[in-house]
């Protein structure tokens, strides 16, 4: 997850240099795919902050740089303010959280398939297409999902469409007076197959 406070190495935009270098900046907010980023040296200073979106590629993990030869360059506004910058960054990123390394890879996942496994869904009763039952989706495969009664055996799947007209979100049924299936008995679903798998 993307939470305030995270680091991350981003293009240098305040850089008198003839080629491309990177900084390190800090998530200031957050706001749907875009962040808020402030860069590092700044401190409270938030006259240089500015917005990314999440989902392109200039976003990158710490480490990102030194791993493909990108120079790591404080902005040219605040690049007088500390002599020794190597030490100040060792002291802010000791700690710190960052995206991981495959992070635009599973935004683009995520993006691509709403669903989870071992996400709650509401789905039409195939016993009873009047009613709709609790299911976990066990496997997501090219858009195609894999579902579990809550309260069935574990032989008791069926596979559909992610935008199958057949599933809802949880809570679908109440606010639309939909009749929803009670469970027959309280399952531990610590015992569910799915939740042993994750």
């Amino acid at each position: 997850d993307v939470i305030k406070g995270l680091k991350v190495e981003v293009l240098n935009s305040d850089a008198v240099l003839p080629s491309r270098v990177y900084w390190i900046a800090s998530v200031v907010k957050i706001a749907g795919y875009k962040a808020l980023l402030r860069y590092e040296g700044f401190e409270n200073d938030s006259s240089h902050d500015f917005w990314v979106n999440l989902g392109t590629m200039e976003v990158h993990p710490v480490g990102w740089c030194a791993i493909n030869s990108k120079i790591l360059v404080p902005p040219q506004t605040i690049h007088s303010k500390f002599t020794n910058w190597r030490g100040y960054l060792m002291k802010k990123l000791v700690g710190a959280r960052t995206i991981p390394v495959d992070f635009h890879l599973k935004m683009t996942e995520s993006m691509k398939y709403p669903f989870r496994q071992g996400m709650r869904v509401e789905v039409v009763n195939k016993a009873c297409i009047s009613q709709t039952r609790m299911a976990i989706v066990d496997t997501v495969i090219g858009g195609r999902l894999r579902l579990l009664y809550e309260d069935g055996d574990s032989d008791d799947d069926f596979w559909c469409h992610m935008w199958s007209p057949l599933i809802h979100p949880v809570g679908w049924s109440r606010r639309v007076g939909h009749s929803i299936k009670k469970p027959e008995k309280n399952n531990d679903m610590a015992n569910h197959p799915t939740f042993r798998k994750i």
